[in-house]
Parts: C-alpha cells; structure tokens; sequence
C-alpha cells in the first residue's frame, strides 16, 4: 500500500515506479529515528550492483550461442558452444 504523501514526495523527487522497484528490490533495510522501516540504496551499493551486473554481462557475452544437454533423468551429458 502506497499513501498519498509518498506519491507526492516520489513525483517531487523523481521517484517512479521504476525507480521505486529498484530501490525496494536492492535497497538494504533499516531502521529510521522513528523506528521505522527505511530502505536505502546507498552509492556503494549501487557500485558493487554494477560491478555484479558488468560481470554478468561478460558471462553473458561469452556463454552466447551455448547449449547444455541433459539426458531424460535429469542428467548433464554435455556442453556444447
């Protein structure tokens, strides 16, 4: 559930629904001085979420066009590139 007041403040802060998935989806939890829940994403976050994403890429590139085959039972049998 969203309150009006976070619509408000998300559009006054350029928070859209990308954005705010992004930050609940990567964000670290805490508690605020109200003791509430806060979720932060903080710049060494956002540098170590790129660093991962950049080597995934780098696995992507190189895994391109790859095949794992597995027999009925589930069993890996080859690899083929």
């Amino acid at each position: 559930m969203i309150s009006r007041h976070f619509e408000c403040r998300a559009k006054q802060r350029g928070i859209d629904k990308e954005s705010f998935r992004l930050i609940t989806t990567f964000g670290v939890e805490s508690k605020n001085i109200a003791r509430r829940v806060a979720i932060r994403l903080s710049k060494k976050d956002v540098d170590l979420i790129q660093a991962d994403l950049k080597r995934l890429i780098r696995l992507l590139d190189k895994n391109k066009n790859t095949q794992i085959v597995q027999s009925e039972d589930g069993t890996y049998i080859t690899v083929l590139k």
